[in-house]
């Protein structure tokens, strides 16, 4: 590798960035017919995965430094979720005509949380909570709606509200700052047209629970407490805490919290 010009390495580069069809590593994670691909290369077995679409948006050069017959590289790669960013070493090295593979890895966002929201382990044990509260979290993952007093009453009664135009799933939120609720313009086909199809509600422990806005099933309670709102890539459109069937219905409210309403 020591021959290999900076040149040659920004083309290398040049060619896995934008939509590209990987293949993942055979030690990877994926499940081949209901086993982890890197239990089978354990296992001995000859593991070959499928390329997948993915998207490198960005892939920059940001140090390239010879040290003896081996070329080392800083770089900072922005991608969409699935995509593997050591094969993305393996294929540069393979594209110049040599081995690679990564030397050190740090991920520094995913989504929307970047690093000033992460805590180091040392800060967790010292104070094992959140990093953020529920209305800050959705504040940060989801495009955001100020509602009045009015709206925010009549969304917390399980009352539509009228559209407002925002596109995907956003948090609604009262005028003291509390996030009342994540919805969806988009509706499947139970709410009426111009009306907002809820996805989940919101409601924090230290607030209480209101019995009477509780309207899922009780056998759904435990799978509704202690919700967690997860965002992966620049996936938004997974509902964290309510079953599948139930997205979209506006007559169904799912109450989130330390605590359920028993």
């Amino acid at each position: 590798a020591s021959d290999i010009t900076e040149a040659a390495v920004r083309a290398g580069i040049a060619a896995l960035t934008g939509a590209i069809e990987q293949v993942p590593s055979s030690v990877s994670a994926i499940k081949v017919d209901g086993q982890r691909a890197y239990a089978r290369v354990r296992a001995g077995e000859e593991v070959v995965l499928p390329a997948r679409p993915v998207t490198v948006s960005a892939f920059d050069l940001i140090a390239l430094r010879h040290e003896g017959l081996f070329l080392d590289l800083d770089v900072v790669v922005a991608c969409s979720s699935g995509t593997y960013v050591r094969a993305l070493a393996r294929d540069l090295g393979a594209g110049l005509g040599v081995g690679g593979h990564l030397t050190a890895l740090r991920r520094t966002r995913v989504g929307p949380f970047a690093l000033e929201h992460a805590r180091t382990l040392e800060q967790l044990e010292a104070d094992p909570t959140l990093s953020l509260p529920l209305d800050d979290a959705v504040g940060v993952a989801f495009p955001r709606r100020d509602v009045d007093a009015e709206l925010a009453a009549d969304l917390s009664h399980g009352r539509p509200l009228p559209v407002a135009g925002i596109s995907g799933v956003y948090g609604v939120f009262a005028p003291d700052g509390r996030a009342l609720a994540l919805v969806s313009e988009r509706g499947d086909g139970d709410a009426d047209p111009g009306e907002l199809a809820l996805v989940v509600g919101l409601q924090p422990a230290d607030r209480g629970v209101d019995r009477e806005l509780v309207d899922l099933p009780e056998r759904e309670h435990e799978a509704t407490s202690e919700l967690g709102v997860g965002v992966a890539g620049d996936d938004r459109e997974t509902a964290v805490g309510v079953p599948e069937r139930d997205l979209g219905r506006v007559d169904d409210v799912a109450v989130a919290g330390r605590e359920i309403a028993s």
